[in-house]
């Protein structure tokens, strides 16, 4: 098969042209790093050029011809601040409706684009014990107060609004996770107890909201179902991809927690009020710098995402692809902090983290 990638240098789309290695793989991302064996060739351009990429594709076609057979776009614009970025717009919008019209010319299997469940309306936390059985799917309504989600949530509408010419799926992810972790939130999080840091216990709104995670390999092993039924699957269908199994805020700080420092570490968490949790934010960002020197990583949106819960059904990816996770982090977070545990400046340099 031709399978053609873009955002190849990072970290789930190298994972995914090495899943694909014995095929023929073409990489396109705007940053490519030395000493990468896996993909056939790579090319180095930003989506949002629109010049450029078709140049990169015409360039495509006469080397490998114009069947590709499956087109996996997972390069996005992303950082932790939730500012107002045109990058958003530029590289994940736009950048998007440039792949697909590039693409024109070609003869294209499927087209994956790489969502987020961050598209997604959290669920609120009500009162304790009565929201437990409650599940966001595909369905569900999409409404993100976070930048990143509602530049995802407009590239889905371009994607869409191409399943006419090209057979389009969409998949949207939850966090993804690596025996390294490699999850940019969660290793901080990880980080944060591990150094028992100033904003290490505390927890928003009781620490009921909760998040759910999918393993790496299980992510590849749904998007590599897709190209398997890719004929069989009606363009424009959307899948979620996450572990069903979702930890509260409380649960997984104590699970780290135990894991670094077992019965003795004395994790005795600290419930903030929403309001109290804004503020304490900014105060512990400002104690943080005094006493490290660094900034401190939690910013006061994602205290307000801690208050509601992410967690989902995966019936429609189960019935429809046959696929299912065969990882929890629940249970794989021993593996994660052995790695950390095993060797701490190579973990923290894998998740890019100050150590």
């Amino acid at each position: 098969m031709n399978i053609l990638v873009t955002g190849s240098s990072g970290f789930i789309g190298s994972a995914l042209a090495k899943r694909f290695s014995s095929d023929l793989v073409i990489g396109l991302d705007r940053v490519l790093y030395p000493g990468d064996p896996v993909c056939t060739r790579r090319y180095c351009v930003d989506i949002a050029n629109r010049e450029a990429l078709f140049g990169v594709l015409r360039d495509v076609k006469v080397r490998f011809g114009h069947r590709l057979d499956c087109v996996f776009h997972l390069a996005a614009h992303y950082d932790f601040s939730n500012k107002k970025d045109l990058r958003y717009k530029e590289v994940n919008e736009d950048g998007t409706r440039n792949l697909l019209e590039a693409l024109a010319d070609f003869e294209v299997g499927a087209f994956v684009f790489t969502s987020s469940t961050a598209v997604m309306k959290g669920l609120k936390i009500t009162n304790p014990g009565t929201d437990s059985d409650e599940r966001l799917s595909e369905s569900s309504p999409l409404g993100s107060p976070l930048e990143y989600g509602e530049s995802k949530r407009r590239a889905e509408e371009v994607v869409v609004g191409f399943k006419e010419r090209l057979k389009v799926f969409i998949v949207r992810l939850s966090g993804v996770y690596a025996p390294e972790c490699r999850l940019i939130p969660l290793a901080h999080q990880i980080a944060s107890i591990y150094r028992r840091d100033v904003g290490s216990r505390f927890l928003p709104g009781g620490g009921r909201g909760c998040i759910s995670y999918i393993h790496i390999d299980d992510a590849l092993d749904g998007l590599e179902r897709m190209v398997t039924l890719r004929d069989e699957i009606p363009s424009g269908t959307i899948y979620i991809l996450s572990e069903e199994d979702y930890l509260s805020y409380t649960e997984l700080y104590g699970l780290i927690h135990q894991g670094l420092y077992g019965n003795g570490g004395d994790f005795r968490p600290i419930s903030l009020t929403s309001w109290l949790l804004m503020g304490g934010v900014h105060t512990v960002n400002y104690l943080h710098y005094i006493r490290s020197g660094r900034g401190y990583f939690f910013r006061p949106w994602m205290a307000r995402q801690a208050l509601l819960r992410f967690c989902f059904n995966t019936g429609k990816a189960k019935r429809e692809l046959g696929w299912n996770t065969n990882h929890a982090l629940r249970d794989y977070m021993q593996t994660i902090l052995g790695e950390l545990r095993a060797n701490p400046g190579e973990w923290f340099k894998s998740n890019n983290i100050s150590s």
